[in-house]
């Protein structure tokens, strides 16, 4: 039975990371089985974070082949010029990555971006998976601890809420895209 559930939970987080909003954080659907079905965490936390990192490689995958056909030439541009400094200097991608993956924050944005850029995804979900795969612990035993401790902890988000904050979140995939990743790379050349 345990393994049916770990293969749900594989099928969940991979389906809410390839879709581009309007999920709930993968960390609080983990803390949802770890709690109700009494997962083992180290399994769970294994499962998602193989299954998010996926997810998003999906998420990544589609932006760059269909979103990308949608976009005005500057941000098609200037996406093509933030695709070359993240691939041109690639020893910053896996701290950037790596702790953003510690932040209990959407990261699908992120993706969106990678794949409009055309950003190397291994290494991008590489740091990505290892970061998910200590900040999913973290998350999950901290809410396995709030829920046992404060009842209605994540019932104050309402449905308003989380639609602006979707909304917010998108407007970022448009203000990277606004940005003269030329300039900034000729800047970090200048300084080298």
């Amino acid at each position: 039975m345990f393994l049916w559930i770990y293969l749900i939970v594989s099928f969940v987080v991979t389906f809410m990371n390839a879709m581009p909003g309007f999920m709930p954080a993968t960390w609080t659907v983990l803390a949802f089985f770890y709690i109700h079905y009494h997962l083992q965490l180290i399994p769970l936390v294994i499962v998602g974070a193989l299954s998010a990192t996926t997810g998003r490689i999906i998420l990544a995958l589609f932006s760059g082949r269909f979103l990308h056909r949608f976009l005005p030439l500057k941000i098609k541009n200037n996406y093509s010029d933030l695709g070359n400094l993240f691939n041109h200097y690639q020893k910053f991608t896996i701290p950037v990555m790596f702790g953003y993956a510690f932040l209990p924050i959407p990261s699908t944005q992120v993706f969106m971006a990678a794949g409009l850029a055309n950003i190397n995804l291994s290494l991008l979900s590489l740091s990505f998976l290892f970061g998910r795969l200590f900040s999913y612990s973290i998350w999950v035993k901290t809410a396995n601890y709030a829920l046992n401790n404060f009842q209605s902890i994540f019932s104050n988000i309402n449905q308003t809420e989380a639609i602006i904050l979707n909304i917010i979140s998108f407007s970022f995939i448009f203000l990277i895209g606004m940005i003269p990743w030329n300039k900034v790379i000729e800047k970090v050349e200048k300084k080298q």
